[in-house]
């Protein structure tokens, strides 16, 4: 995983404008297209990302969890969740529901 590009996405994800929809989904399709390569590296990188960094690729969970259906990617998040104190309950839960979809 190329751990700088994806920090490097996240910095310019977090300078978008929140009502700027075609800067948004570019980025989270950029950031998911190095998450979603392979499952042991981002848990690696969620055991290890900062809580700004939780923060922002929490909007990708409900998609890596289709993608990876991964119990222990769930477990991963709820972990980082504690860990950050960032609260991405509610992006866990819709992983959650696209594990069991």
């Amino acid at each position: 995983m190329n751990v700088s590009k994806l920090k490097e996405l996240i910095k310019e994800r977090a300078q978008i404008d929140a009502q700027n929809d075609i800067l948004t989904e570019r980025s989270q399709n950029d950031q998911y297209n190095i998450l979603s390569l392979n499952l042991s590296d981002t848990i690696d990188f969620l055991n290890n990302c900062s809580s700004e960094e939780l923060y922002w690729v929490s909007e990708l969970f409900e998609r890596l969890s289709e993608h990876f259906k991964s119990q222990k990617l769930i477990e991963c998040m709820e972990k980082n969740e504690k860990r950050t104190g960032i609260d991405c309950s509610i992006n866990i839960e819709y992983a959650k529901a696209a594990l069991n979809y």
